[in-house]
């Protein structure tokens, strides 16, 4: 969890203020694809679903996600 706010942020920091011209759009594709796994995940929970349930459905259809 701490790896994936640290490169959203710094992701977003680097496009934001523009400090490399270059930027690797591989990497912010999987950042942007393990945010959406997170969201997911806080959504999950604000309806009240046990955390449980939630880890097992988030390892069954975002399997290929969190293995990155």
């Amino acid at each position: 969890m701490e790896k994936i706010i640290r490169d959203s942020k710094n992701g977003r920091h680097n496009i934001a203020h523009g400090l490399n011209k270059e930027y690797n759009l591989d990497e912010l594709g999987d950042t942007a694809r393990k945010l959406q796994v997170v969201i997911e995940a806080i959504l999950l929970t604000a309806v009240g679903l046990p955390p449980d349930f939630i880890e097992t459905k988030l390892e069954e259809n975002r399997k290929y996600i969190l293995d990155q």
